[in-house]
């Protein structure tokens, strides 16, 4: 165990699996609510989100990235609250791949910027142009819309067609939750271990990808600060969706101990430990809370960082001893 908790504080992810037991409980309340009022919920909103930006782009009539921006930030914020549960992939392995599809953050070395520029100046209609996953990813669109103060007709004819990829790939995450959910309601054993590492993974991407590589405070960017390493730097909306991926986490959890993740952890007397996320989970909303651009992000990013480190410490260490379930350490160092 102690080995565990040393590799652990270095920076690594875990995968986990159910131990099976002779007398498993029934915690299916409780997860069919996560499941539907929080995963299913989410999916929805996001390709919602995702269509109404997509008629935004095609009425836009005065090309200021300030008209979209709006629109933009609640695809990304409810695209976060996906990806802050996703475990879809998990259920069916032809979704594995699929938050890739929508999403490249940290993912690979691409110079994905540099190709979109060219194919801006090409000749070429979007959908030959943008024939990469990463071209029509939600970074891409981000790049397209707010790389300067003025959408071009080819921009918005770009980011029309990025937006259109996204909301297909949302969509589809939408209908495969829907074919999901009898599988996820009759293996809670394996369900329970998809919700947490989900949570966990998440909460390791936030302490060191949003927050740490920003501030210089992960392993990879030690002593190194550099606020254009926040996700969305270019539309400044970084807060808003790490606020989003840890609203997530407080649904998954629930208000209060009889309810939803709370409930189960109460179930095996981890009431301190639900109630000290919880306490973590609202210190970093609080903060949050005051912290509307990149540069309040910054600056407060260090206070954040504290916060998610107990958090990641909380989830990876305490809720995956007190939940029958073991890890399996893989190394992720996001490269």
């Amino acid at each position: 165990m102690k080995k565990f908790i040393s590799q652990l504080s270095h920076g690594l992810l875990a995968t986990f699996a159910l131990i099976t037991t002779t007398q498993a409980q029934d915690f299916s309340i409780h997860l069919k609510s996560i499941y539907e009022e929080v995963i299913e919920h989410n999916a929805k909103q996001a390709t919602e989100s995702c269509y109404i930006l997509e008629e935004q782009l095609q009425t836009l009539t005065d090309n200021k990235p300030e008209s979209i921006k709006p629109a933009f930030t609640q695809l990304i914020k409810d695209w976060k609250a996906i990806e802050a549960t996703y475990i879809l992939g998990d259920l069916h392995e032809d979704y594995l791949d699929t938050p890739r599809r929508i999403d490249i953050f940290r993912q690979g070395k691409e110079d994905w910027q540099t190709q979109l520029n060219r194919a801006l100046e090409g000749k070429s209609e979007p959908k030959v142009a943008l024939f990469k996953h990463s071209s029509r990813s939600i970074n891409a669109l981000e790049f397209m819309l707010f790389q300067d103060n003025h959408i071009s007709d080819r921009e918005r004819a770009f980011a029309t067609h990025m937006t259109q990829s996204i909301c297909r790939h949302l969509h589809d995450i939408e209908q495969g939750y829907q074919q999901a959910k009898t599988r996820f309601l009759t293996e809670q054993d394996k369900s329970l271990s998809y919700i947490v590492h989900s949570l966990a993974s998440s909460i390791f991407a936030a302490r060191d990808w949003r927050i740490g590589d920003i501030r210089g405070l992960s392993r990879k960017y030690k002593g190194k600060p550099d606020i254009r390493r926040t996700e969305y730097f270019l539309s400044n909306r970084s807060a808003d969706a790490l606020s989003s991926i840890f609203n997530t986490h407080q649904q998954v959890f629930g208000r209060h101990n009889q309810e939803r993740l709370n409930a189960i952890l109460t179930y095996y007397k981890e009431e301190k430990l639900t109630s000290n996320i919880k306490d973590n989970l609202d210190k970093i909303q609080a903060i949050l809370k005051q912290t509307s651009t990149d540069k309040e992000l910054f600056d407060k990013g260090e206070a954040i960082y504290q916060i998610s480190h107990q958090l990641y410490q909380q989830y990876y260490i305490s809720m995956v001893a007190a939940l029958p379930i073991v890890a399996k350490v893989l190394d992720a160092d996001g490269d």
